[in-house]
Parts: structure tokens; C-alpha cells; sequence
């Protein structure tokens, strides 16, 4: 497994450097960019709290979304990640007017919590990413299956993530802690096609 693994030479506690891994002739497969600024704060409906307001759908620009998909609202994207749970997620946002924002509007019926410096977020896009992700991501991601506004919560080998689509890739929200972990595995999983981490 070593001779096949670019990054077989790197500590696996040392953070996996940007640039190019695996294959280096002709353009990368596989392009991976780390996304900075976000606000991300996990959205968990109080059982006996009461129905959560119509307003809220107007307020947010859409509903919360019933079961594994995600919607874009006002400046945010909602993501169904389990039953009465959601990752609101807005990029240019500071943690804090998000939260606030999210207070106002869904009121006491939902427990708030702020996850921007827990989670990491990855956008992964190319033309080897359909050949590449199933060597990795136990979902089939073809897209008669996992259309436009599917979302996923799953574990990428013993790593949790949730994954949805995201203009012409896909995003993945993994733990931070997990992140230099999840690198290693898409980076191994597209050495031959040649990955770009940005």
C-alpha cells in the first residue's frame, strides 16, 4: 500500500501540504479546496417545544428541509442531516449573527448551537470526481440518486461526515479534528488522477 501512497513519506499527525499529489502530468482529476469563512451552527428541534413557526420558511428564504437534502435560503444553506436536524451554513456570515439570526426566527423551538470552529468544510470538484469519491464515500452518488439537492450524513472510513452537492462538485463537512485525516484519505483515494489541494 506504501508504494502506491503520496503521502506515505509524511507523519500522519503532519498536515497535508496544498499542491499537487499523485499523478502530475496533465490536470489534476481531483481539486480540493478548503472553504475559510463560514458560519456553521447545528439546528436540533425541541421535542415538546411545539411546531416550528411558518414564519420561519419566509424569514430564512425556505423551509427546513424534510429528511437528507438542503436548500439555499437567504444568504444560507439549510442541510437535513437527521430527523429534527439541520447544519445552517453561510459562507461571509460571522458564527454569531448567524445564531442570533437563527434565535430570532425559529424562537424556543429549536436548540442552537454554534460548529464553525468544530467543522471543516471542503469543496471537492474535477472531472475524476465521480471516478474517485465511490472509492470512499459509501452513498451512490450517481446523480439519478443523489440529485442537485441531496445531502448525505455518513462516515468515510471511521471519519463522520456530511457531504451535499455543491455547484459542480460536492461539500463535505467533517470534524476539524478529523480534517488532516480526511485529506489523507481523498488524497490516497486520487493519486491516480492526480489531486490538487488548494
Amino acid at each position: 500500500m506504501a508504494e502506491n501512497d503520496p503521502l506515505a513519506h509524511l507523519s500522519p499527525s503532519r498536515p497535508v501540504p496544498a499542491g499537487l499529489h499523485g499523478r502530475r502530468d496533465g490536470t489534476p482529476g481531483l481539486v480540493v479546496r478548503p472553504v475559510d469563512v463560514v458560519a456553521i451552527v447545528l439546528i436540533v428541534a425541541r421535542p415538546k417545544a411545539g411546531e416550528i413557526p411558518p414564519a420561519a420558511a419566509a424569514a430564512l428564504g425556505a423551509f427546513l428541509p424534510a429528511g437528507p437534502r438542503h436548500v439555499a435560503g437567504s444568504g444560507l444553506i439549510l442541510i437535513g442531516t437527521a430527523p429534527g436536524r439541520w447544519l445552517a451554513v453561510a459562507e461571509s456570515t460571522e458564527p454569531a449573527a448567524l445564531a442570533a439570526r437563527l434565535a430570532t426566527v425559529l424562537g424556543g423551538t429549536c436548540a442552537l448551537t454554534d460548529q464553525s470552529d468544530a467543522l471543516a468544510l471542503f469543496d471537492l470538484s474535477g472531472p475524476a470526481l465521480e471516478t474517485v469519491l465511490p472509492k470512499f464515500v459509501p452513498v451512490d452518488l450517481h446523480p439519478s440518486v443523489f440529485g442537485a439537492d441531496a445531502a448525505a450524513t455518513t462516515s468515510l472510513a471511521l471519519i463522520g461526515a456530511t457531504l451535499w452537492r455543491h455547484g459542480d462538485g460536492v461539500r463535505f463537512a467533517v470534524a476539524r479534528s478529523m480534517a488532516n485525516a480526511f485529506l489523507r484519505l481523498v488524497v490516497t483515494s486520487g493519486a491516480e488522477v492526480g489531486v490538487e489541494l488548494q
